[in-house]
């Protein structure tokens, strides 16, 4: 009887292996892959060869040919560093080479086990973290608040984290609402309601907020109106 849990073929992310071990993949094509890999056995083996070939073709890149007599195996066994020893099956290599292709596929094992025991999150190697930026959220007008606005940059997105203190529950009929804010023209761009807690995170995209110096926090009545109502309580800007 067939296992019908078996995935076909063509459901595997074979592709996008190589990829991984590059560090080449989007966040979000990373996250699938990585989910699938680490509930897949047959992707987890692939993975170990993927990492090992490529490792191996680096060696040989970075010592040249000649050192080599014959292109390695690349059979690596999930659950073994190397095969066991055979000396009739293949020509014998280099010492330096043999010792090198044991330390690429240690390396390459070590990488895998991260990938799949941790969920590790592989960057793209030109990715340059970005240090998260603050700001005080300074009041207006009569409420006696405060906070601070934090941006933080992920993959082109920018993450705001707006957290209020001591900011009062909105009267009845009324709620409170996040916009970004040019100070220099008025311009104004309705970003979300700020929940009961008064804190939340908005995820937007960086090109938008990049047009934009200031975070504003109004108070808004339940009228039905989409624009600002005029009545800013707090207010951050950016440098």
């Amino acid at each position: 009887m067939s296992n019908q849990n078996v995935e076909p073929a063509a459901m595997h992310p074979s592709d996008e292996l190589v990829a991984l071990i590059g560090g080449e993949l989007d966040l979000a094509t990373l996250r699938e892959v990585v989910r699938h890999v680490r509930r897949c056995p047959h992707c987890q083996s692939e993975l170990v060869e993927v990492a090992a070939g490529l490792g191996a073709l680096r060696a040989v890149e970075a010592d040249g040919l000649d050192d080599i007599a014959e292109p390695p195996p690349l059979a690596v066994h999930p659950l073994e560093i190397a095969p066991s020893a055979d000396t009739t099956s293949s020509p014998p290599q280099p010492r330096g080479s043999r010792r090198r292709l044991t330390v690429v596929v240690a390396a390459a094992a070590a990488a895998v086990v991260v990938v799949l025991s941790a969920g590790a999150v592989v960057q793209s190697r030109n990715a340059v973290e970005a240090p998260a930026v603050s700001a005080e959220l300074v009041a207006k007008g009569a409420v006696d608040a405060g906070g601070v606005v934090t941006m933080t940059d992920a993959a082109g997105d920018q993450v705001m984290s707006v957290s209020t203190t001591q900011l009062p529950a909105p009267p009845t009929g009324s709620f409170y609402e996040v916009w970004l804010l040019q100070p220099d023209t008025g311009q104004m761009l309705a970003v979300g309601v700020l929940p009961d807690n008064r804190s939340a995170t908005f995820a937007l995209p960086a090109d938008i907020v990049a047009n934009y110096q200031a975070v504003d926090v109004s108070l808004q009545p339940d009228n039905g109106v989409i624009a600002h109502s005029g009545d800013s309580v707090l207010r951050a800007t950016f440098a």
